[in-house]
């Protein structure tokens, strides 16, 4: 097993490890759509959050991400906003996920996201 399927392994099962630590805001999503922080042995000192699209295709996703002494290298999706680091996502399709590596404390995350439907739904995690 190469080293990036090992990680991927890892990534999987610790969402489903940690998913209990994202909150929902808002109404129900249907599509089961979730925002999390993994920690890995391997990447102790790295920090990755990881939204989960569910089972269905996420429009617009924008993620706000606070923190001290916050580091983060996706110049493509990301940009400093102030004190926090701000990254939207045209699409991430069904099944699929947004993996964000990073460092900082005193980590907080929010999603903002649609579906096909129009409706908005939110999501929060802490680290």
């Amino acid at each position: 097993m190469t080293g990036r399927a090992r990680l991927r392994g890892l990534l999987i099962a610790a969402c489903v490890l940690l998913a209990g630590c994202s909150v929902a805001r808002g109404p129900a999503d249907p599509g089961q759509g979730v925002l999390s922080f993994l920690t890995t042995p391997a990447t102790a000192s790295t920090s990755i959050l990881n939204f989960s699209a569910g089972q269905l295709d996420v429009l617009d996703l924008v993620v706000k991400v606070s923190g001290d002494d916050l580091r983060v290298n996706a110049p493509t999706y990301c940009r400093a906003d102030r004190q926090d680091i701000l990254c939207t996502v045209p699409t991430v399709p069904a099944g699929k996920n947004f993996i964000l590596p990073m460092k900082g404390s005193n980590l907080s995350a929010v999603a903002t996201y649609k579906r096909a439907s129009g409706t908005a739904y939110s999501s929060e995690a802490r680290k």
